[in-house]
């Protein structure tokens, strides 16, 4: 029982110590509540500029991304705007063979035509020259 005893008044001795401590700890506290808090606001300053520093490196990459980003967006379109072109312009050019060919069929078409009848005619001037030549030619044998 002894034992008991002594093991309850220890408790209690620490626990009054431990009191009396906490007691010390809340009015020192009240004095050194201004400079706990002149600590946070430094590390409020402290916080918030390095936040305002990440924002900068931050929006900074960002621009960098996206500029980069813009440029190759770019490119992109300008290879895209010139094949385009080219495209459009190589079934223009390609049309306009077509018409071309066409037209240049059209008139050796015509050409031909002309130089048949021409030479028909020719042919025929030459038949009917003949033909006159041998009238004559019997003509003159008959007289």
């Amino acid at each position: 029982m002894k034992t008991s005893v002594l093991r309850l008044e220890k408790f209690w001795l620490g626990m009054k110590s431990i009191l009396k401590s906490q007691r010390k700890i809340k009015l020192n506290f009240s004095k050194w509540k201004s400079i706990l808090n002149s600590f946070q606001v430094l590390y409020k300053r402290k916080f918030q500029k390095r936040q305002s520093c990440s924002r900068i490196i931050q929006s900074l990459w960002r621009g960098f991304q996206a500029r980069r980003q813009y440029v190759t967006i770019r490119n992109s379109v300008l290879f895209m705007q010139n094949k385009r072109r080219s495209q459009l312009q190589r079934r223009y050019y390609l049309k306009l063979m077509k018409s071309v060919i066409v037209i240049q069929n059209q008139f050796r078409k015509k050409l031909q035509k002309v130089l048949f009848y021409f030479v028909l005619k020719i042919s025929a001037i030459s038949i009917s020259f003949s033909n006159l030549e041998s009238r004559n030619s019997e003509k003159e044998k008959n007289t």
